[in-house]
């Protein structure tokens, strides 16, 4: 099989046979995973090659549809190669000569080791195959201009290299009209290099063109002087005095080969010597914290890098090449939130490795963040590190190329560590990389610079917050360990309320020490307010004052994403989905997630799940700050009023997916700018209620202090549903409590008599019998005074449920049937099927079993006609309850799985387990114990993947049936 990436993509397999990948995004997906060379790309890093940044709402699920078509449209015997690893999509390749840059590559290693022993012929023949491999200009053919940009550079490069080593051996050989024919076009375009202008003199000579080479001589002179502001090699020098001598050209040649490639000539020494400088081995590394502690992961990731960087001299040993096998510097980008540490880790790290680096460590802080003005230019930078290895200022050259090809020149054969502080982006950084492997740049950002990971390869490193005991740590060298160990409460309310960010954590501890008679628990009570805690982490100056320190991530943001910033603060979840940032900013969905893109690249804001948000406790209270602004109270106020929007609407169509026999409520319509979710099934409907549950009860909780009280009460209605059918029995009561007390304020009777029945069902079930009864009586009287026959009917199901878990069976029988006759005049199909199936209960309870069965199948009959499989296979359940109670044992087992591979079948887990417990105890009861222990450790298994409040208690109980027959139970 093979892969072409030099000139329009190509793909061929067995006999040479081409595969056509026609449609464009397509090819940019092969083309930017074969330029991976088999190492795996991640989904978010194949997004931003793609769509250069600009992705759309649904790129995600845009890029991996590409990925399954490509699949489809290569061929069974490609698409083997195209594989999925936890890292990311990637191309596994048989060898390099399945694709043709990465064999050019390898030509490219062998021309060069046999230069050094003065194999000519076999250079010539590696670096003409190589250069056979272009087929046209690479790329041209992808619609993604991010793999042109990152990536033509270094094969533009690589091939340059090669016409060089072409030509050097063309010279050698004796072959100097074609070499200097193509020395002298390469020059067009490549007038500072410095080996090419050496061999068209010997070229030139050669071919007896004595003046002609002498001439080009001076051209070589006139440019440096110019763009560099050197003189020539001393090599070139001596090339120039030995044709005025009129040497032979066997001599000439041989002033070439003895100080040329194959003698291993350092470019570094030979530029220092030209440029006047001293030997200066620069040490710019800022001083090292005594306190930092932790971060043993990423010290041991960077540490591992080092260990890939050989020495200049491995690098010329033909025995290492595979070591040296990598054409520029090893680069580590360690990203992460303002505050987090990233300097702290780089300074501290580069101060253990340094000497690793003989020839120097270089510093900058590129102020890619910084309040005080622009960041730095790389060429201000490249100025800086001149200077830092002794060029003196006359010596550099006047151009910014000139400036950058010195420098890269000077590191070029040095083992120096290059540490990059505070970068802002990719094109800020990458004319600061050295284009040789003996050097380790280190950049640290708040952005992610996926750049540099995708195009260099740089290894990522992000930095996410300490651990509560690295925490504990930190403090615990600033304060000392026994302070901490005596104060084990304060330490940890300490960590939580720094939300253990370093630089919070830092100056907490640093405020502490230099007030030693300030107890902790005096220095806590000033944090809890959230509105002072900015202002109590104010170490003292600009670098240590948070809101400054936050603030200079903010002031980058453009306008949309800082807008989106100051309001995802008052959001009050754990988490905010794409659609509710999108209503919180009015926003489409496209530029909602451009917005957040950007915040996300900023570490503003974190991406812990697809299209869900999270912000970091106090970056969050910084945004608050913001929108609490006079200014910003109309836009803050109509944002909120979005938000609750959002809720509601989505809310109440969920509620109606997973319930939709509920007679539906007049909710209005949403408010222009407001993003509500669709449910195509009960799965989403589901899905959307298990990612919001947590933030509900605060939403509607806000929605009731602020005055929207009819938002309160209808979402509170809406999400009781799945409360109550997941267990999440304590969210539904609080959330109802709060709806009842809205709908009281309204004067809202038929909303009251709505939230009243559920509300006196959920007590019930919690075991609050007295609330419970007070609640229904309540609903009731409304109910009927609103002629609500089916809410009446409800709160007879409610009133029949409480009065059967008590044992009074013969009251819950004459509930059941005042139920059913209002289900019945009301027209409710499914309504009757319900009523129905709390019959049965009560039939067999009281003995009556043909009644029970009757009912049983009736109900059955009737959930199936109306489409509710879970409410069918509990009637399963009951209908087995039957049959056990009239000694039919397997027939009643038949019944329980049938109702198990329901549940099952609809991912309903909570009922799975219920229905496994009760087929145990049947086939226990007809002495199938074997059957029974398996049934029982099944619906184990299942209740261990449950988080509602009952779980507990149904794995209580299986585990004691298991222990009573003799069984070890974890």
């Amino acid at each position: 099989m093979r892969f072409g990436l030099l000139g329009p993509l190509d793909v061929r397999v067995e006999d040479d046979m081409p595969v056509s990948v026609a449609a464009p995004m397509q090819r940019a997906v092969l083309a930017a995973l074969l330029l991976h060379q088999g190492r795996p790309l991640t989904l978010d890093s194949l997004i931003d090659v793609l769509w250069d940044g600009r992705a759309p709402a649904s790129s995600r699920m845009t890029a991996v549809n590409y990925v399954a078509r490509l699949r489809r449209s290569v061929g069974p015997d490609v698409a083997a190669r195209l594989q999925t690893s936890p890292a990311g999509y990637l191309v596994r390749l048989a060898g390099d000569a399945e694709l043709d840059s990465l064999e050019a590559s390898g030509l490219e290693r062998r021309a060069l080791d046999r230069s050094r022993v003065g194999d000519w012929s076999a250079v010539a023949t590696a670096a003409g195959r190589a250069l056979a491999l272009w087929r046209g200009e690479p790329l041209q053919d992808l619609p993604a201009t991010r793999l042109q940009r990152d990536h033509l550079p270094a094969l533009a490069a690589l091939r340059l290299r090669l016409r060089e080593l072409a030509a050097d051996a063309a010279v050698h050989l004796g072959e100097y009209e074609q070499a200097a024919a193509d020395l002298t076009e390469l020059l067009r375009d490549h007038s500072l290099n410095e080996r090419l202008y050496e061999l068209l003199v010997v070229a030139l000579y050669g071919s007896g063109r004595r003046a002609d080479a002498l001439e080009a001589f001076q051209q070589a002179r006139r440019t440096l002087s110019a763009e560099l502001g050197v003189d020539p090699t001393p090599r070139l020098q001596a090339l120039q005095q030995g044709i005025l001598a009129g040497a032979s050209h066997g001599t000439v040649l041989n002033l070439l080969a003895a100080d040329g490639r194959s003698a291993g000539t350092s470019p570094a020494r030979a530029v220092t010597s030209i440029s006047g400088a001293q030997a200066v081995v620069p040490r710019q590394l800022p001083a090292a914290t005594r306190y930092f502690s932790g971060r043993a992961q990423s010290l041991a990731a960077l540490t591992a890098l080092a260990d890939e960087v050989v020495s200049d001299e491995a690098a010329h040993d033909a025995a290492t090449l595979d070591a040296a096998d990598r054409d520029g510097a090893a680069i580590a980008v360690i990203a992460g939130m303002a505050g987090i540490g990233k300097t702290t880790l780089a300074v501290q790290w580069a101060h253990r490795a340094a000497s690793r680096f003989s020839d120097g460590q270089l510093y900058i802080n590129l102020r890619g963040f910084d309040p005080g003005g622009a960041p730095v230019a790389p060429d201000h930078a490249i100025r800086v590190f001149l200077e830092a290895f002794g060029i003196p200022p006359a010596r550099i050259p006047t151009t910014a190329q000139a400036r950058a090809g010195l420098y890269r020149s000077l590191v070029a054969d040095r083992r120096v560590l290059i540490l990059l502080d505070n970068a802002r982006d990719v094109e800020q950084v990458r004319p600061l990389l050295p284009g040789t492997p003996a050097c380790l740049v280190l950049v640290t950002s708040r952005n992610r610079l996926t750049g540099l990971v995708t195009a260099e390869g740089a290894h990522w490193i992000p930095l996410d917050l300490p651990d509560p005991p690295q925490a504990r740590e930190l403090l615990a060298r600033r304060l000392g360990s026994d302070v901490v160990a005596e104060q084990p409460e304060a330490i940890a309310e300490l960590v939580e309320l720094t939300a253990r960010l370093p630089l919070a954590l830092s100056v907490a501890g640093a405020r502490l020490a230099m007030n030693p008679l300030l107890p902790v628990s005096a220095f806590l009570a000033s944090l809890r307010t959230t509105r002072s805690r900015l202002t109590v982490l104010n170490g003292g100056d600009i670098t240590t004052d948070l809101r400054a320190v936050f603030s200079w991530s903010y002031q980058q943001l453009a306008p949309a994403a800082a807008r989106m910033f100051r309001l995802v603060s008052l959001y009050p979840g754990p988490d905010v989905s794409l659609a509710a940032a999108a209503s919180l900013a009015g926003l489409e969905a496209a530029e909602a997630r451009a917005a957040l893109a950007e915040l996300t690249a900023a570490n503003l804001i974190t991406e812990p799940a697809p299209d869900r948000f999270a912000c970091h406790d106090l970056l969050r209270a910084y945004a608050a700050e913001l929108a609490d602004a006079p200014a910003e109270r109309e836009l803050r106020s109509a944002a909120f009023a979005r938000m609750l929007d959002h809720y509601l609407h989505s809310a109440y169509r969920a509620s109606m997916v997973l319930a939709s026999h509920r007679d539906p409520v007049e909710v209005g319509d949403p408010q222009p700018g407001v993003a509500v979710e669709d449910f195509p099934d009960k799965a989403a409907a589901t899905a959307w209620f298990t990612a919001e549950h947590l933030a509900l009860p605060a939403v509607i909780a806000r929605a009731a202090d602020t005055g929207f009280d009819v938002h309160a009460w209808q979402t509170a209605w809406a999400g009781y549903v799945f409360f109550n059918v997941h267990r999440y029995w304590n969210d539904m009561l609080e959330t109802l409590v709060i709806g009842l007390d809205a709908a009281e304020r309204l004067g809202d009777e038929y909303a009251q008599g709505l939230v009243l029945r559920p509300l006196g069902g959920v007590s019930d079930k919690l075991g609050r019998e007295d609330e419970a009864q007070a609640y229904l009586g309540r609903a009731h009287v409304l109910l009927v005074k609103l002629d609500e026959p089916l809410g009446h009917a409800h709160v007879h199901l409610s009133m029949g449920q409480s009065a059967y878990r008590r044992g009074r069976y013969a009251e819950a029988l004459e509930h059941s049937e005042k139920c059913l006759n209002h289900v019945t005049r009301a027209g409710s199909g499914l309504g009757q099927a319900t009523a129905l199936g709390s019959l049965v209960s009560c039939h067999v309870a009281l003995g009556d079993l043909d009644a029970a069965r009757a009912a049983g199948e009736r109900s059955l009959a009737l959930y199936r006609e109306f489409g509710s499989p879970i409410s069918a296979g509990n009637t399963f359940l009951s209908l087995a309850d039957i049959e056990v109670a009239g000694g039919d044992y397997p027939r009643a087992a038949e019944l329980c799985r049938r109702a198990a591979e329901v549940f099952a079948g609809h991912g309903a887990r909570h009922y799975v387990a219920k229905a496994l417990t009760q087929l145990g105890d049947v086939l226990d009861k007809d002495g199938d114990q074997g059957s029974a222990l398996s049934a029982w450790r099944e619906a184990l298994e299942a209740v261990d993947q449950l988080d509602s409040s009952d779980a507990d208690g149904i794995r209580g109980g299986l585990r004691d049936r298991l222990r009573e027959r003799g069984q070890v139970v974890p």
